[in-house]
């Protein structure tokens, strides 16, 4: 019997091990991807803007070649980032959807967002602000200049 109890913890210990080695080698092939960091990145953006106004929906690897590229889209429903229309023919409205786009910009390209591009290899990241019907309303596009 006291046979028997040795060479079943010998055999736990060979699938701990295995197992142990599964994970240690598997784990190369998740760090390439850098979704889930983006989506963390994407939920903060949201978070820091006036509570319920921005929602992150989505996280989508767009390209890996010739560049990496990653577009997380948001939705809102806030009629202070909703584009005016009729901008291609009336100067105030276009230099109005100018202006939201720029401070989307400047919000959605900080310096973290630099930081995770540069140490995940990724040469762009657009940030698409949508409607709730999916329309854009502003597009942002971060470029890793490093």
């Amino acid at each position: 019997m006291g046979e028997k109890i040795h060479k079943n913890r010998g055999m736990g210990f060979v699938v701990r091990n295995c197992l142990a080695f599964l994970i240690v080698f598997s784990f190369p092939a998740f760090a390439d991807d850098p979704t889930l960091e983006l989506e963390a990145y994407g939920k903060g953006v949201a978070a820091s803007a006036q509570e319920g106004v921005l929602h992150m929906t989505s996280v989508v690897k767009t390209l890996e070649k010739p560049v990496r590229a990653y577009l997380i889209t948001f939705e809102t429903d806030n009629d202070a980032l909703m584009s005016v229309p009729n901008a291609s023919e009336n100067r105030a409205a276009r230099l109005a959807n100018q202006g939201k786009t720029l401070v989307w910009k400047t919000n959605f390209c900080s310096e973290k967002l630099e930081r995770i591009m540069v140490r995940e290899g990724i040469d762009m990241v657009s940030g698409d602000l949508q409607d709730t019907s999916g329309d854009t309303q502003s597009l942002a596009s971060c470029f890793n200049d490093k």
